[in-house]
């Protein structure tokens, strides 16, 4: 190995050793890139013998005398303790094909997030699995099987993920999802925005989840949920999809939280279901065609379960006043109904986008 990099390896040592405190700090994160870590773990030659086909490292006596050796233990040491590793791939240094990233000295890692690296590259993944709690991917993803059933590089079989209740997926070409949500049985927060997604119907398999992002895609559907899923979601974002209706949000009577701005919602009649939800607290539905009626609020508030009048409820960043929440259920549909056949049919018709309008009488034109 260059001298040059053993020496700045080594020098690590001394910014490890005035930040051990932050090393091995749950709310913290070790920043590397791809670059550096390939080096250090270049450099853990001197110290290590790895056996090939198991997934040990034994430090072993090291006769040789040299000088690195103490700071490449004490490296080495550290990355099997810290909690949390931020990796990325530098503006011009992307990897070269067929080349992988291992993340064998990281035995203890709970939070994990990849910037710009193919999950494909990765060796050693599989490791992790029992101990990963939040997994941050962005731009390295194009199937969700290749991070939950392959491990990456490590071309590993169906193997659930029990601590994990953290997945931010965003800005990542997966276009639909797959079977292997059925592996994550304790997730709580599911990111997919910005992931160019026509079809998310492969939600159903998602054992659990309180927060799911589906936000900046190209949804014309909501996605059922199972069972499970559908009792513990609290909040759901789908702004800026391409909804017109959203049928089987009646099921989902838990929600909190929804975001439904920028979509193609044109009648009050599609926004329905609401009716069915009498815990939400956070309503937002701008940026959609029905708000163009000036008497929208009025229209959508009087849709609200009658038991959201109990408690503060916010809508599109308004809270509710005095007389409006006197208007609250007049129109409510009766809890677990959804669209008629006839109104289902002629919601979904309405699925292309819409351009706003020049304002008319009764109708004002909002930028989406």
């Amino acid at each position: 190995m260059d001298d040059a990099i053993l020496q700045w390896v080594c020098s690590l040592a001394t910014a490890f050793r005035q930040s051990a405190h932050l090393l091995l700090d749950q709310q913290y994160k070790l920043l590397l890139d791809t670059w550096s870590l390939g080096e250090i773990q270049e450099a853990f030659s001197l110290i290590l013998e790895i056996e090939q086909h198991t997934n040990f490292h034994v430090l072993p006596p090291n006769h040789r005398q040299h000088s690195a050796i103490p700071h490449l233990q004490f490296i080495y040491d550290r990355l099997q303790k810290i909690f949390g590793l931020r990796l990325w791939a530098k503006v011009g240094q992307s990897l070269p094909q067929n080349e992988t990233i291992s993340l064998r000295c990281f035995r203890n890692l709970q939070a994990l997030e990849l910037l710009h690296i193919p999950v494909t590259s990765l060796k050693a993944l599989q490791t992790l699995r029992p101990t990963l709690r939040s997994v941050i991917i962005v731009k390295g993803l194009t199937r969700l099987s290749d991070l939950f059933i392959r491990c990456g590089a490590d071309k590993a079989g169906e193997f659930a993920w029990e601590q994990l209740q953290e997945a931010v997926l965003a800005h990542n070409s997966l276009y639909s999802l797959d079977h292997s949500l059925s592996l994550l049985p304790n997730l709580k927060i599911l990111d997919l925005s910005h992931c160019e997604l026509e079809d998310a119907s492969a939600l159903e398999y998602l054992p659990t989840v309180s927060l799911l992002d589906l936000s900046h895609n190209q949804l014309r559907l909501l996605p059922r949920l199972s069972p499970t899923a559908t009792y513990s979601l609290i909040v759901l974002i789908a702004n800026n999809n391409l909804f017109s209706h959203i049928s089987g949000l009646h099921e989902m009577n838990n929600i909190e939280e929804l975001d439904l701005r920028d979509n193609v919602l044109s009648l009050k009649e599609a926004l329905s279901p609401i009716g069915a939800l009498p815990h939400i607290r956070v309503l937002k539905i701008s940026g959609n065609p029905i708000t163009w009626d000036l008497n929208y609020r009025s229209q959508i508030i009087r849709q609200l379960n009658p038991a959201t009048a109990n408690h503060k409820v916010v809508f599109d960043d308004v809270p509710l006043t005095g007389q409006e929440y006197d208007e609250v259920g007049m129109h409510a549909v009766p809890a677990g109904s959804s669209y008629s056949p006839e109104l289902l049919s002629s919601l979904s018709s309405l699925c292309s986008p819409v351009n706003p309008i020049s304002p008319a009488h009764g109708l004002i034109s909002q930028p989406l």
